[in-house]
């Protein structure tokens, strides 16, 4: 520790024991006694020695060094380079698009159909275990495409009973290709005549056979991209299912 007296003519270093000065950029004072006077020279050599290669500039360059810092550091980008950066990101944005849609549309339409594999299969299995018939029911709502696996009625049925089934839906964007539509389309049975909306439907008996020649037919679905279609098929009585894409699924 250096102490300096009022009238600037003396020095001083305060020693004792090797230890660390309080200021970070200071070495370890070394041993050399309690209390030695030093002239102005011999404290200017001890502050070189002792003070780190930073801390020897003069406080006039260290101010200039930190404003120019401080100066880069709030500096920002122009209007221009805005502009331009802008411009790029809109161009990549173009570019990307179009292929991003129609990945996320085609995983949406792979998903649709193995879900509907899926429930079509697991209706026959249930039917098989409980000796009993079950139903796959598929509908388009205002929002989205849905799928409900039940057991099939064996009394007439109300709006309410149709609205009350376990219903789930598709992704967004995937819509079930309706019977009035181009081939390749909807073919399952339809009921209409009180659903609302419509309900196509796969009825499986007790053997796990579909329930008649009528039951036969796929459910087709389509997304809001692109016009790429993706279906399940029933083909034979028997219950066979296979999945099919675009004009593959004409084939029955």
């Amino acid at each position: 520790m250096v102490v300096i007296d009022r009238n600037l003519e003396n020095f001083y270093v305060l020693t004792g024991k090797t230890r660390y000065n309080q200021r970070k950029h200071l070495k370890p004072t070394k041993k050399i006694e309690d209390i030695m006077p030093i002239t102005r020279a011999r404290y200017l050599r001890y502050l070189h020695n002792n003070l780190s290669p930073k801390s020897r500039l003069p406080p006039a360059r260290r101010h200039r060094r930190f404003h120019k810092r401080s100066h880069n550091l709030g500096s920002g980008f122009t209007l221009l380079e805005l502009l331009v950066a802008l411009a790029f990101v809109g161009i990549l944005t173009a570019i990307a698009s179009p292929s991003w849609l129609g990945f996320s549309s085609n995983q949406s339409l792979n998903s649709a159909q193995t879900i509907a594999l899926s429930s079509l299969r697991l209706a026959q299995s249930k039917s098989k275990q409980e000796q009993l018939n079950w139903q796959v029911s598929f509908r388009n709502t205002v929002n989205r495409a849905q799928y409900a696996v039940h057991k099939t009625p064996t009394f007439n049925t109300t709006a309410a009973y149709w609205d009350g089934l376990p219903w789930e839906s598709f992704d967004i964007g995937v819509r079930i290709v309706e019977d009035i539509e181009s081939q390749p389309r909807t073919t399952f049975t339809k009921l209409s005549a009180v659903p609302e909306p419509d309900v196509y439907r796969v009825k499986f008996d007790a053997k796990g056979n579909v329930d008649g020649l009528g039951e036969l037919g796929r459910i087709t679905f389509s997304s809001k991209v692109g016009d790429r279609r993706k279906c399940v098929i029933i083909s034979t009585v028997l219950g066979v299912m296979r999945s099919a894409v675009s004009s593959s699924c004409n084939q029955t």
